[in-house]
C-alpha cells in the first residue's frame, strides 16, 4: 500500500541477511527482486500466489517523494494442527516454539529445505523434518505425500537414483551435466529417502505407500549394491 507523487517504476527485493548497508537480494547469479509500475496516487496491490521468503524487504521507488502505508509478507501456512507441549523449563519452551514455527514456514503443499530461497523438497532434508513432525504435528498427510514426489524424481534417470529434489529437478544438475545425460544430484540423498520410507512405515504400518514407491527402492538398492 503505497502513495506516489508521480507515475514511475518500483523494485521490491526480499533477502535473508544484510550487507553493505542493504538486503542481500542478489546471490550467485540469482536476483530475488521484482519490479513492479506505480501509477501517480494511491497503489494497493496484493500477490496470492507467488512463493517468497526472507528476513529482510527492501524498496526502491523511482519518483520524488513516497508514503508506504504498508509492506509485509503473509503467511501462507499448510494447514497442520500443532500437539500441545508445555514445558516446565521457560527458555526451553520457547526454543521448542521456534523449532516448531521453523517447520511450520518449511511446509507448503510438501515439505522444503529452508524457510529460505530454494524451497525445493530434497530428499535428505524432508527425511529429517518428517521425523521431528511425527511427534509435532497431528496427522502424517505431509509425510506421504513428499515421500511419493520424491519416488517420482528417478524417473528416467540412468544411474537408478533419484534426483536431489522435486518436484524440480535443475538444483540436482552439476555443471557439465545435463538432464539428458540421466545423472546428477546428490547420491546419499537417495538413500536418505529410503530410510525415510522405512521410518515413515514404522510410525504409520502405511503397506500400500510402501507398494506404490517398493520398485524406487528395488531400484536405489540395487544400484548401490
Amino acid at each position: 500500500d503505497i502513495d506516489v507523487d508521480e507515475d514511475c517504476s518500483a523494485i521490491i527485493a526480499f533477502g535473508e541477511h544484510l550487507a553493505d548497508m542493504r538486503v542481500r537480494a542478489f546471490v550467485g547469479g540469482r536476483n530475488f527482486a521484482h519490479p513492479f509500475k506505480l501509477r501517480k496516487g494511491q497503489n494497493k496491490f496484493t500477490e496470492y500466489v507467488r512463493r517468497i521468503a526472507g528476513r529482510y524487504l527492501m524498496l526502491y521507488v523511482y519518483a520524488k517523494k513516497v508514503t508506504v502505508r504498508e509492506l509485509t509478507v503473509r503467511d501462507y501456512m499448510y494447514p497442520q494442527k500443532v500437539k500441545p507441549v508445555k514445558l516446565k523449563d521457560g527458555l526451553k519452551q520457547r526454543i521448542y516454539d521456534v523449532g516448531v514455527r521453523t517447520l511450520q514456514v518449511c511446509i507448503h503443499e510438501h515439505y522444503e529445505d529452508c524457510p529460505g530461497r530454494e524451497q525445493a523438497l530434497y530428499g535428505q532434508d524432508s527425511r529429517n523434518q518428517m521425523l521431528f513432525g511425527y511427534d509435532v504435528f497431528e496427522g502424517t498427510d505431509v509425510q506421504r505425500e513428499s515421500l511419493r514426489l520424491l519416488s517420482m524424481a528417478g524417473f528416467n534417470k540412468r544411474d537408478g537414483l533419484i534426483w536431489s529434489t522435486a518436484p524440480g529437478w535443475r538444483l540436482g544438475i552439476l555443471p557439465g551435466i545435463s538432464r539428458e545425460d540421466g545423472f546428477g544430484g546428490i547420491p546419499n540423498f537417495s538413500l536418505c529417502w529410503v530410510l525415510a520410507v522405512t521410518e515413515y512405515y514404522a510410525r504409520t504400518k502405511d503397506a500400500e505407500l510402501v507398494n506404490d514407491v517398493l520398485k524406487t527402492i528395488d531400484t536405489i538398492m540395487s544400484t548401490y549394491m
